[in-house]
């Protein structure tokens, strides 16, 4: 995405303070943020997928494994 240079954009919060942040920043940050949250689902699906590799099956017990 192509972004003029000096671009930016101004939040104003509840209390009625403004920032202005320039549009590379924001768009940076939010790349960040969503390479975060693929890390985050990522990581959960593997543990996930550990875990049920870890259980036992059926006829098994924990600590016994095929030989």
């Amino acid at each position: 995405m192509f972004l003029p240079t000096g671009s930016s954009v101004t939040f104003q919060g509840p209390d009625g303070r403004t920032s202005t942040l320039a549009l590379h920043t924001v768009r940076l940050f939010r790349e960040v943020l969503e390479a975060l949250e693929g890390h985050a689902q990522a990581t959960h699906a593997a543990q996930e997928a550990r875990a049920a590799f870890e259980q036992p099956g059926e006829g098994e017990t924990q600590g016994q494994g095929a030989a």
